[in-house]
C-alpha cells in the first residue's frame, strides 16, 4: 500500500514498546507516553517505524495534540491503551478512503459496552458529530494540518472538564469546512473495565454536560440539552428527575 497509516496511541506510564504489540499495531505507530521525565525512544521492524515520545505534561488533548504535531502518516487512526485493534485495520481504513476520497475523517466501528451503531454508511454533521467516541477516529492528516486543527485542551480526561474533546475536535473540522463520514466497518475493540471520567450520573455530570454542550453549539444549546435530558432519562432515572437533570445542564451552559 502507498498510502500510510499511523496508529497514535494516547498512554500513560509506559516503559517500553510492548504497547504497540499489545493494541495489535502493525502499521507505523506513535505512542505519547504521559509519565515522569521527557524522552523519545525509537523503533524500526518490517519496514514499520514505531516511536515513543514520553512526555510529563499531562491531560488527553494535550496527548493527542502532541502526537497530531509529530504524526507522518497519510491516514492516522485514534487509539487508546485499552484498545485491541483487528489484524485487518489497516485495509479497511485505506480500503475506505478510496471509497470516500473527498473525505477528510472517516469514523469506524470499534466495539464498546453499549455502544450501538448505524449499519449504513452516512455523512457525519453536527448532530451525528455528538455520537462518536475518540477511538473510532480517523484522519487524513495532511488535511488536519492545513485547517489547523487541535484538540481544544480545555476538555477530555485529565482537565475539569473530563471529555468531551472527540466531540469538539469533530465540530471544528466541520466549521472549518472539513468532509467527515461513518462507515460501518469493524477495525477493533476496547476494554472498557474502568473509564477515567466517568463516576456516575452526578450533579456535577449533568453540568459538565451544560458546559460541553455551550462549547459546541452555544446559547442554541439549551434545546439539546432538553433532548438530552429525555433521552437519557432511563439511564439516569435513578439518580435524579429529568427536570433537575436539565436545569443542571442550563447551569454548566451559564457558568462555562
Amino acid at each position: 500500500m502507498s498510502e500510510k497509516v499511523e496508529v497514535l496511541i494516547s498512554a500513560m506510564y509506559q516503559t517500553d514498546l510492548a504497547l504497540f504489540e499489545k493494541t495489535g499495531v502493525t502499521t507505523d505507530g506513535l505512542i505519547i507516553n504521559q509519565c515522569n521525565e521527557n524522552a523519545v525512544q525509537k523503533q524500526e521492524e518490517c519496514g514499520r517505524q514505531y516511536k515513543m515520545i514520553s512526555t510529563m505534561e499531562r491531560g488527553l488533548s494535550r496527548s493527542r495534540n502532541l502526537a497530531l504535531e509529530n504524526a507522518q502518516g497519510d491516514y492516522c487512526l485514534l487509539c487508546d491503551d485499552d484498545e485491541l485493534l483487528y489484524e485487518d485495520y489497516e485495509e479497511k481504513i485505506v480500503d475506505a478512503y478510496k471509497k470516500y476520497p473527498d473525505a477528510d475523517i472517516i469514523c469506524f466501528k470499534v466495539i464498546l459496552e453499549e455502544k450501538v451503531y448505524s449499519n449504513k454508511p452516512y455523512k457525519i454533521g453536527y448532530l451525528k458529530a455528538l455520537r462518536v467516541s475518540s477511538v473510532q477516529i480517523s484522519m487524513k492528516l495532511d488535511s488536519i494540518k492545513k485547517a489547523g486543527i487541535l484538540f481544544d485542551e480545555e476538555y477530555g480526561s485529565g482537565t475539569p472538564m473530563g471529555s468531551g474533546e472527540e466531540n469538539i475536535f469533530i465540530y471544528d473540522c466541520l466549521k472549518k469546512g472539513l468532509k467527515a463520514y461513518y462507515v460501518p466497518v469493524i477495525i477493533g475493540e476496547v476494554n472498557q473495565s474502568e473509564s477515567n471520567w466517568f463516576r456516575g450520573f452526578t450533579d456535577e455530570y449533568f453540568m459538565k454536560r451544560g458546559a460541553i454542550i455551550y462549547r459546541l453549539m452555544g446559547k442554541i444549546g439549551v434545546i439539546y440539552c432538553a433532548y438530552f435530558a429525555i433521552t437519557k432519562y432511563r439511564r439516569y432515572k435513578n439518580n435524579m428527575s429529568m427536570m433537575r437533570a436539565f436545569l443542571l445542564m442550563i447551569n454548566g451552559m451559564k457558568n462555562h
